[in-house]
């Protein structure tokens, strides 16, 4: 036998969670024949040595439900050797969709997300109205990897109960029969799964509430309600557990939560699990529910990214810590190379950096308030800034911060913020 592919050399790591072996793998018509000492010579072989080989990494929380119905590749996740994707998560998607609502979910993906609306204009070709009919329009283009899609929250509402979808008026019995005959049509059909998303920060690109972001638990356990009697479908929520309200709404949150997931007749659960400055303990307290759900037979589990969620800054970006700025807010709008000059001059400098910034996020504005609460902590958030490069470096260590520059340095840290080379060109 000739193997079509050989990898030698390399430090093997199954996927079970066992201790790495050292051997070579032949690959014989597209599949795995050997691993081993593969003697057999290769049409092809991959010097493997000094690296680590592995099955094809799981994407279980992406975005990728407008890119898919124009782009075969699925850059960059591909290239990360992810070999599968899960879409549909936190409750936003492009279907179930009327002709007079594309619009309206492009402003929320381009708001939850950062995605540009521009793009999703441009790609979504909206050959579909059902989550069945956007199944099938996928499934039919070529793709370098598989997928599975969820069926999100937002776009079900929206279909079901058109403007009054997004003015925090509570569904009615007839608007959540709809919902849930959606949400059952598409798991028939293939769907992975229901997401969901109560989050503040997210809003749509017009500085909007998501419609789903208020749906009380009358809704919720109906729609999980859906999956009962599948053996198969997973649930996925988002939820900050109202971080931007006042008091602790964590125990009231958390009981919606648990209605949700208990409703769907035991199927899997998830939430995204991230650590915040401003509720130092909040990851803690779900890490303690989590584990009291999965005791009393609940199957909930936590998603945590493998690395710090990262925000690109800088002029041309969505954010940067002079946003608020008075002096910045009113040059923002002109040519990038305009802004830089005039942010050059001294004086504005000293103008702009003794300013008190101002309150962004609000009714009509398409800034999340967490925004407004990252300036407000500049200091300790600085912290968590880092200089990238033409080679970033994505796990350094915290007294390469900003926050430890300006200290090194003996200067404030929106001074250093302000000075930066890519602050002042990118």
């Amino acid at each position: 036998m000739t193997f079509d592919l050989k990898i030698s050399g390399g430090l093997i790591y199954d996927g079970d969670g066992g201790e790495p072996v050292r051997a070579d793998i032949g690959v014989k018509d597209g599949r795995i024949a050997e691993i081993g000492a593969c003697d057999a010579p290769a049409d092809k072989t991959i010097d493997a040595k000094g690296a680590i080989v592995t099955p094809g990494f799981i994407d279980l929380h992406t975005h990728y439900d407008g890119q898919i119905s124009w782009d075969e590749e699925l850059k960059p996740s591909v290239n990360h050797g992810v070999t599968t994707i899960l879409m549909g998560n936190c409750g936003v998607g492009f279907a179930p969709v009327r002709p007079e609502d594309h619009d309206r979910l492009i402003r929320l993906m381009e708001g939850v997300e950062d995605i540009p609306g521009t793009a999703l204009h441009e790609g979504l070709s909206w050959n579909w109205e059902t989550f069945p009919e956007y199944m099938n329009a996928i499934d039919a283009m070529p793709h370098t990897i598989d997928f599975g899609v969820m069926i999100g929250h937002d776009p079900v509402r929206v279909y079901a109960m058109g403007e009054r979808a997004s003015t925090f008026e509570e569904a009615t019995d007839d608007d959540i029969k709809a919902m849930k005959a959606m949400v059952r049509e598409a798991m028939e059909a293939g769907a992975a799964g229901f997401s969901i998303g109560r989050t503040d920060v997210h809003r749509t690109a017009d500085g909007d509430w998501t419609p789903s972001a208020e749906a009380g638990p009358r809704e919720l356990t109906a729609l999980a309600s859906a999956l009962v009697g599948l053996d198969y479908g997973v649930l996925q929520i988002v939820n900050d557990f109202n971080l931007e309200r006042e008091g602790d709404q964590f125990k009231e949150e958390l009981e919606i939560v648990e209605k949700f997931v208990r409703a769907s007749g035991g199927k899997p659960a998830s939430i995204s699990l991230m650590q915040r400055d401003m509720v130092p303990d909040q990851w803690q307290r779900i890490l303690k529910e989590t584990a009291r759900l999965n005791k009393d037979g609940v199957d909930f589990n936590v998603q945590v990214a493998p690395r710090g969620i990262g925000v690109f800054q800088g002029l041309q970006c969505t954010f940067h810590p002079l946003i608020a700025q008075p002096s910045y807010i009113a040059i923002k709008d002109k040519p990038l190379a305009e802004q830089v000059a005039i942010m050059r001059d001294p004086a504005f400098k000293k103008k702009c950096l003794a300013e008190k910034p101002v309150r962004l996020a609000g009714e009509g504005s398409s800034v999340p308030p967490i925004v407004d609460t990252m300036i407000a902590a500049i200091e300790l958030v600085a912290n968590k800034f880092f200089r990238l490069g033409e080679n970033p470096d994505y796990e350094q260590s915290a007294d390469q911060s900003l926050g430890a520059e300006a200290r090194r340095d003996g200067v404030p840290v929106m001074e250093k913020l302000y000075d930066m080379r890519w602050m002042a060109t990118s």
